[in-house]
């Protein structure tokens, strides 16, 4: 693929530099309140993802992996991402 370089301004690196700050910040508060409430962040980011899949969505591991940025593999378990499935509920 070919790079094309791309020129910019100093305001648009003032803007770039502010959005990953509120996104820092925003994140930063995130994690506080995941661990006030008692659960782990990267716990809290996943029942988020889970409820707030688009209606009609299926919750797969590919789905979620895209939607918290996480790296799937066919054998995502051995990684320690692994959703429950149905035969989990049914051995309980």
């Amino acid at each position: 693929m070919k790079r094309v370089a791309v020129r910019i301004s100093a305001r648009e690196y003032r803007a770039l530099a502010e959005l990953r700050y509120v996104v820092r910040r925003f994140l930063n508060f995130s994690e506080a309140a995941a661990r006030a409430a008692k659960v782990e962040p990267q716990q809290h980011q996943l029942l988020l993802a889970l409820k707030g899949l688009p209606p009609g969505e299926r919750p797969t591991v590919r789905t979620i992996a895209e939607r918290l940025q996480l790296r799937h593999s066919k054998d995502a378990s051995k990684d320690g991402f692994r959703l429950p499935t149905w035969r989990d509920s049914a051995a309980r």
